[in-house]
């Protein structure tokens, strides 16, 4: 058996991108970010399982001021938290199978988007078959991606199939 375990925290100081290091520049002012993540792998016979849990805070809940014309303006940040929970079984090679479930949630003060499709779109269920031709260095991935709001609602749900040819030389 293995067995990993992380945590890692960071600190994003008068950043002016709504997504702390990428996406969109806010146009009244900055905000500092506070990242935690903490994660555990274990693997053991062919069998590996993954538990991932994630928090980001804003040092504010939303920038306030002005816009161009002058008119009151509001930009929220992007707060939340989430995890992911994985699964899967190497059979005798090349087979695996692979099972995930994630959730996202803003928290309800945050930007107006942010919540709206953590809302609706905030749960995840996937599900796939990779075939290793020859180990990592070439194999194919697929999946079943299922995007709905909290209680498994896959009638509602956004699904996408994927497919991946993975050749490294």
């Amino acid at each position: 058996p293995r067995l990993a375990v992380g945590v890692g925290g960071a600190r994003n100081f008068s950043t002016n991108r709504t997504r702390s290091t990428t996406g969109p520049s806010f146009a009244l002012g900055t905000v500092d970010y506070t990242h935690a993540v903490a994660d555990a792998v274990f693997k053991w016979a062919g069998f590996a399982a993954q538990a991932e849990w994630l928090w980001r805070g804003a040092s504010v809940d939303a920038l306030k001021g002005s816009d161009a014309s002058g008119q009151r303006a509001s930009e929220g940040t992007r707060a939340g938290w989430g995890y992911v929970g994985q699964a899967s079984y190497l059979f005798e090679r090349p087979f695996e199978v692979v099972g995930r479930y994630a959730r996202l949630k803003a928290e309800d003060d945050a930007a107006a988007a942010f919540v709206s499709d953590t809302r609706d779109r905030g749960q995840e269920l996937t599900a796939g078959l990779n075939y290793y031709a020859q180990g990592h260095a070439l194999k194919v991935q697929t999946a079943w991606t299922a995007r709905s709001a909290p209680g498994l609602k896959l009638d509602a749900a956004d699904h996408t199939a994927q497919i991946a040819l993975d050749a490294s030389f």
